[in-house]
């Protein structure tokens, strides 16, 4: 304990002895106490005692008269009035004040806090006597040349202003340290040096030696058996130095990034069945050239596993499941396979109502034998059933609009894949920049209630620009879209294109919920007006159409469509011309019925990166329908997005498209399959993979088309949607009466580009490259397009 300063006290002794009169007549009394660097309080307890049993013999209690704070120059006293419970009017306590003092001293801006106490026949005046901790005045660094001075302020912890702290000091030293070894100075030396300045203020020197910079040559693996160093490497971030080092940044340690390293390899060393194993690291070596970095090894044996037994009272459910456990009785260990079981048994008791189901690992070694024996205690705990569902946060999307794509409801079992369920399907509209689903006390105890927040995105944008296209020339595009019309969840867009060689005007509305029904209602409208080399296609019609899920992911529809489409402006001179005859038939009216089935289980309808659509349609024109035109076509589409190599995505698709006239002879132009271009099959001219007429050499169409194109996406700035793509796609059209019979049939085009995401739609930038270009086709096609990918 800390000495007081003492204390002084004049007393009446003869009003003492004389039963109480004029008892606290000019007394006064006064004590002081401090609370040291972790010490306790020194407190003259018998004079304090005393002047409390004084008191008391009078009858009346020792309040407090004020309370003032000196020594304070950056924390105002307001604001350390609020922090203490001490104050004008209460009743006077000793331990309320040692709390107090607690209180000051641990908000880390007092180096020492004292309490003065003086008693008046006012009260107590209660003064804190506060010396305040250094201020850093400023903090210097020199010696930096390879490392940016903006980096080294993000690691240093102390910071000018701040209160001084010796701790943070030797902090920042040791982020420095880290940050220059992260970037392959192993040599760096720093001395640090602090200066008292006046006004109780410090500045922080901080001098670098940097030394050399030196990169990883070589990693070497010691005690390794099972795995050799090449798969190891693979496994890990850190790399050793490379030819493009100097742009690809290979050969550097972090340190972060090999701690990470250690926790990869050593689950690797897990999932295959070695228990005990054990890696260690850094351990460098420095050479002339650089770094040689060494990591060791301890493997252990390698167990299979024994016995698997269920403990616990969800033993029962877990039982049911074990014909599905990934591992198994014989098998060679696996966490991660053990992991996967673990989650199965969890979730399967979750989705009956137990919310706070556990599975408990436990494995035990056999003696002498390279087996381990696997218990897993399944603790069930409490039923619960969904309470009451809050929505918050929605400011413009209607309550309904998130209720009907969630997959809880109120008073039904607890379940958890329904929970994570709903937040997907929020998700997957685009309303939303961010979405949680969480779960507090209901107010029955087998109850919880369920709090979706949700976080409004903009749903709505307006757009245009201009461009060039090496399909149609130079063209300007404006777009308008709204994707939550008056927050109900519609969808209306209006895309409009207009240019040298094409004007088009498409009017869209979707309503997925018709009538707060199931059906999704579709509404198109069209009018579009586009020149190719050999002539000119002007069409306008319009669509209506319905859809219903069949289940979660699979829905069927059933649209109309009604167009017209005029073929003219034809260029040819030959004889017989197909296109002249097209052109002859004037305006075509088309009516057709379409029927589909679709199965999509994309994580995003605008920019997937994992799941799938499969597509299968027909579409049945004339006949009862009436019209000009009478063929059935279909298509069958799949696409498939896979995320691959962290944030990156590879996307395939096959297409396959047949047409036919029910009335004999040709399909109308118009109708007809032709590809090559940044849709279709990229590295050709739009419209140039077709069948020519035998006898006039004209370009005609096909009756069937196959298209597969594989692309991998890898983001290049993706925080602005930009994005790297490399593709390689395949296809070709068949007249009526030819089917594709080999490879060779087939036409191949490969390549790259550079795709935005932008406000206007994906914009694209890509250079084809037909792998074998025939006579009179070109070796390369660039494109610049907006519009939706494949």
């Amino acid at each position: 304990m800390l000495p007081h300063s003492g204390h002084t006290r004049r007393e009446d002794s003869e009003g003492l002895r004389q039963g109480g009169e004029n008892r606290r007549r000019e007394n006064r009394g006064r004590m002081r106490w401090l609370r040291g660097k972790g010490r306790g309080l020194a407190v003259p307890v018998l004079c304090l005692c005393f002047f409390l049993l004084f008191s008391l013999a009078e009858g009346s209690p020792l309040l407090v008269h004020s309370v003032t704070f000196s020594g304070n120059r950056r924390v105002s006293s307001e604001r350390l009035r609020k922090l203490v419970w001490t104050r004008k009017g209460v009743e006077f306590s000793l331990e309320k004040v040692r709390e107090d003092v607690k209180k000051l001293f641990s908000t880390g801006y007092f180096r020492d806090v004292k309490v003065d106490v003086q008693y008046s026949e006012e009260g107590v005046d209660v003064t804190f006597l506060l010396e305040e901790k250094p201020v850093v005045l400023r903090v210097v660094v020199t010696g930096n040349d390879e490392v940016k001075t903006e980096e080294i302020e993000k690691v240093l912890t102390i910071k000018e202003n701040d209160y001084f702290s010796s701790e943070k000091v030797k902090e920042s030293e040791e982020k420095l340290r880290e940050l220059y070894e992260n970037n392959g100075f192993f040599d760096v030396k720093i001395r640090t040096k602090v200066i008292e300045r006046e006004g109780n203020r410090r500045e922080v020197r901080f001098s670098i030696t940097e030394g050399e910079k030196r990169k990883i040559e070589k990693i070497v693996f010691r005690g390794n058996n099972y795995f050799t160093d090449d798969e190891l490497k693979d496994r890990i971030q850190t790399s050793e130095k490379g030819f493009f080092s100097f742009i690809t940044g290979s050969g550097t340690f972090k340190k972060d990034v090999f701690e990470n390293d250690l926790k990869i390899l050593e689950v690797l060393y897990l999932d295959n069945g070695f228990l005990d194993v054990k890696v260690e690291g850094p351990f460098f070596r420095k050479t002339e050239e650089g770094l040689i970095l060494e990591v060791k090894v301890h493997e252990g044996i390698q167990y299979r596993v024994g016995d698997i037994s269920l403990q616990g009272d969800g033993a029962g459910e877990a039982e049911k499941l074990r014909e599905k456990f990934s591992l198994k009785k014989y098998m060679v260990f696996s966490r991660e396979k053990m992991v996967r079981d673990i989650l199965m048994m969890t979730r399967k008791l979750q989705d009956e109502g137990f919310a706070d189901a556990t599975v408990i690992p436990r494995y035990q070694r056999r003696r002498g034998e390279p087996v381990a024996d696997i218990t897993y205690i399944v603790e069930k705990g409490k039923k619960y059933r969904f309470g009451l569902v809050n929505v918050h946060g929605n400011t413009k999307t209607l309550d309904k609009v998130i209720r009907r794509n969630l997959e809880v409801e109120e008073g039904a079992l607890y379940t958890a894949t329904g929970l994570e369920e709903s937040r997907k399907n929020l998700l997957r509209l685009g309303y939303f920049k961010d979405v949680k689903v969480t779960t507090s006390k209901g107010k029955e105890e087998d109850e919880l209630d369920v709090n979706v927040e949700v976080e409004e995105a903009p749903t709505g944008s307006i757009s245009g620009g201009f461009g060039f296209s090496s399909v149609d020339k130079f063209f300007g595009v404006v777009n308008l879209s709204e994707n939550n019309l008056f927050g109900r969840g519609w969808k209306l867009n209006l895309n409009s294109q207009f240019g040298s060689r094409r004007v088009i005007f498409d009017l869209g509305f979707t309503d997925p919920a018709f009538l707060d029904s199931d059906f999704t209602l579709r509404l198109n409208a069209y009018n579009t007006d586009v020149e190719y080399d050999e002539f000119t296609r002007k069409a306008k019609g319009g669509r209506v159409g319905f859809s219903y899920p069949l289940s979660k992911y699979v829905s069927t529809g059933l649209s109309l469509r009604i167009d017209q489409v005029k073929i003219q402006d034809v260029q040819t001179d030959v004889e017989n011309s197909v296109l002249l005859e097209e052109a002859l038939k004037g305006a075509q009216i088309t009516h057709s019925i379409t029927w589909d089935i679709t199965r999509d289980t994309r994580n995003s309808f605008i920019n997937p990166t994992e799941g799938s659509r499969q597509s299968f349609s027909v579409e049945y024109a004339g006949g009862i329908l009436g019209g000009e035109s009478d063929f059935v076509k279909y298509f069958i589409e799949d696409r498939t997005y896979v995320p691959v190599l962290g944030s990156s995505t590879y996307g395939f698709r096959f297409l396959w498209g047949h047409t036919v006239s029910t009335v004999g002879g040709r399909v109308p132009l118009f109708e007809r399959f032709f590809l090559g271009g940044p849709y279709t099959i990229r590295g050709f001219e739009a419209r140039s993979i077709t069948p020519v007429d035998r006898n006039t050499g004209e370009e005609i169409g096909g009756n069937k088309e196959l298209v597969v194109n594989n692309e991998l996406i890898i983001p290049l700035y993706e925080e602005i949607g930009l994005k790297w793509v490399f593709f390689f796609d395949a296809g070709n059209t068949w007249r009526q009466g030819d089917y594709p019979r080999n490879l060779g049939d087939l036409r191949y085009g490969a390549g790259f580009g550079i795709r935005w995401y932008s406000p206007m739609g994906p914009l694209r930038f890509e250079w084809g490259f037909n792998l074998d270009p025939k006579e009179g086709e070109p070796k390369r096609v660039v494109e610049f397009t907006i519009g939706t990918s494949f």
